[in-house]
């Protein structure tokens, strides 16, 4: 990924209602948790060392590009992953403190670019991604039928349910 446009999964992932929680203790609990997870994964720390992701954090969204090249299902397995990871914290944290996060998995064309030296992925994707958002709950994965089709032909056998996103179709990775 570098300024030319790039064939890669958006993952958008959202920490479920961050700007509720006044509390600065539990908002940084939220994101450590959230990092830790990610981290945690096998995909990110393969995709961050063969420069395959480039990362966007954004308030409480982290974006995350990687080039289509790591494949559908280690992406839904990224996923996965970060959900059992904060499943792992939340078991031992009381339920109102619990770190709860959304997203969205999109495949299709984002940039990378550059505004007074900060960088952030640009194009129709992140502010699908951003509108797709909006329409989920915590818990929620939503994905477009590009990402659905790069499993289904890379043999994972997923039950997708249909969710209409203002006029654009996507499906249910996660309830």
């Amino acid at each position: 990924l570098g300024f030319d446009p790039a064939h890669a999964f958006l993952v958008a992932l959202d920490i479920s209602g961050f700007s509720n929680d006044v509390d600065p203790d539990q908002l940084s609990n939220h994101r450590m948790n959230f990092f830790h997870s990610v981290e945690s994964t096998r995909l990110f720390p393969e995709a961050k060392d063969q420069g395959t992701v480039k990362v966007h954090f954004l308030g409480d969204e982290l974006r995350l590009a990687f080039l289509v090249g790591v494949g559908g299902p280690a992406v839904k397995e990224f996923v996965d992953d970060v959900f059992a990871g904060l499943d792992r914290v939340n078991r031992r944290i009381p339920e109102p403190q619990q770190t709860r996060i959304k997203g969205v998995v999109l495949e299709g064309e984002v940039t990378w670019k550059s505004w007074r030296g900060c960088v952030f992925l640009n194009g129709d994707l992140p502010i699908q991604s951003q509108n797709w958002m909006r329409r989920l709950k915590p818990d929620e994965v939503a994905v477009n039928a590009k990402f659905r089709l790069s499993l289904q032909t890379e043999g994972t056998p997923i039950d997708f349910t249909e969710r209409d996103f203002s006029g654009e179709t996507g499906y249910m990775l996660r309830p």
